[in-house]
Formats: C-alpha cells, structure tokens, sequence
C-alpha cells in the first residue's frame, strides 16, 4: 500500500521531474511533498531544495560532532 497509495493522488509528470531533478531524494519523501503542497510544482522545488540543504549539510556537521 504505502506509496502506492499516495501516488494515486500524484500527478505522475510532477513526480517525475521532481525524481530526474532530486534523484537522492526517497519516492516517499518527494510523493509527501507533492501532497502537502497539491502538487504545486514551484512549492515542491522549494520544498525539497530545503530537504537537501538539510540532509547534506546538518547530516555532515552532525556526523562529525559525534566522532
């Protein structure tokens, strides 16, 4: 069910041009996005482009804080 389900809300192109522009980006993580933001497409870039800077930056600086 899962993702499945979810992705019978989403509009598919949207979901695939959000995957070719952010492919580090779980399917799950991009299909909640475009249903928060009713697959608005300018909401989503926003969206996700703060998930990035979140997993990228604070991921790195936390990793070596605990070593």
């Amino acid at each position: 069910s899962g993702w499945r389900t979810m992705m019978a809300d989403s509009d598919l192109s949207l979901l695939s041009f959000l995957k070719a522009r952010y492919p580090l980006v779980p399917t799950t993580t991009v299909l909640k996005v475009m249903n928060k933001y009713e697959n608005d497409q300018e909401k989503c870039r926003q969206a996700l482009d703060s998930e990035i800077g979140k997993r990228f930056y604070t991921s790195d600086s936390e990793s070596l804080r605990s070593e």
